[in-house]
């Protein structure tokens, strides 16, 4: 019989250290402060000629360094990132909240353009929402398009550049409006009277 230890979790808040393991590694906290100390122990070091200098950099640099852990470790990353995520990640939110009801709001209302060669990487983004669209029940009856080395703010149209396809998203999009209107109107809608 072999004896298995039981090991506690770490605690969500944790932040182990990469190579160590050690709790609360802020590698962007201590690297921030570590800069702004050596450069204030720098200039005040400076005082007291070039030794002054280098001794004040190092100074201000441990300085610095232990302040911005400081800093970070009243920053919880794991409670941050779950509140970026709870608030402000769509995917999320639609996983979450599909078969409560939201699917059915917003069936046929989800139209997402983008090129794949994003700026911002923001395709990347939708490959994750378009893998849970595809699964989504009920089903989206959207729609999902990616342009061919397109970047930022690719809207859709793969006939023309984007620098001229911006200039007629009224061309674009105002027939799309029209015939989600006319599909989607409750019976009895005036859909006469408004158009031209």
């Amino acid at each position: 019989m072999t004896d298995k230890k039981k090991v506690d979790p770490k605690p969500a808040d944790a932040n182990p250290d990469p190579l160590t393991g050690a709790p609360g590694s802020h590698p962007v906290g201590v690297g921030v402060g570590a800069a702004g100390g050596a450069a204030a122990g720098a200039a005040i070091g400076s005082v007291g000629g070039p030794v002054g200098t280098v001794v004040g950099t190092a100074v201000g640099a441990v300085a610095g360094g232990l302040a911005g852990k400081g800093v970070a470790e009243a920053i919880n990353p794991t409670l941050e990132d779950e509140y970026w995520r709870e608030n402000y990640d769509l995917g999320d939110i639609l996983r979450r909240n599909w078969s409560k009801g939201l699917g059915g709001k917003l069936e046929g209302k989800i139209h997402i353009y983008v090129g794949d060669m994003d700026n911002y990487y923001l395709n990347n983004a939708v490959y994750l929402v378009e893998d849970f669209l595809k699964t989504a029940d009920p089903p989206y009856g959207g729609e999902v398009d990616y342009g061919d080395r397109a970047e930022h703010c690719w809207n859709g149209d793969h006939t023309r550049p984007n620098a001229y396809s911006r200039l007629r998203y009224h061309q674009m999009f105002a027939p799309r409006i029209v015939e989600r209107i006319l599909k989607s109107a409750p019976p009895g809608a005036d859909l006469e009277s408004w158009r031209y």
